[in-house]
């Protein structure tokens, strides 16, 4: 299995502080979220209990910015999550991630 750098940075980060001199502490995360969804929680929590931040937009009730967001990413569920700009997918593919 061939793993991507984004792999290796976020794994790095999760998996305690074994960043790469200050790498990790930059790493950008944006969850795109609707209310509700159990998803988005468990996806908010996860990166909390990890101690990243992350930007949160929700998008609850506003249609057109989740037409323009699934005309980007190609995926309809929610949550969407990026890091450092890079779509990664929802909360199944962001615990894919880890080892």
């Amino acid at each position: 299995m061939r793993f991507s750098p984004l792999f290796f940075m976020l794994f790095l980060r999760l998996d305690g502080d074994r960043c790469l001199g200050q790498k990790c502490l930059f790493m950008k995360v944006l969850i795109y979220s609707k209310r509700p969804c159990p998803y988005c929680d468990a996806a908010k929590a996860y990166f909390k209990g990890k101690s990243i931040p992350f930007e949160e937009r929700d998008l609850t009730g506003n249609t057109d910015a989740m037409v323009e967001l699934k005309n980007k990413t190609g995926h309809m569920t929610f949550p969407q999550i990026f890091i450092d700009d890079k779509f990664i997918g929802g909360y199944d593919e962001l615990l894919k991630l880890k080892p």
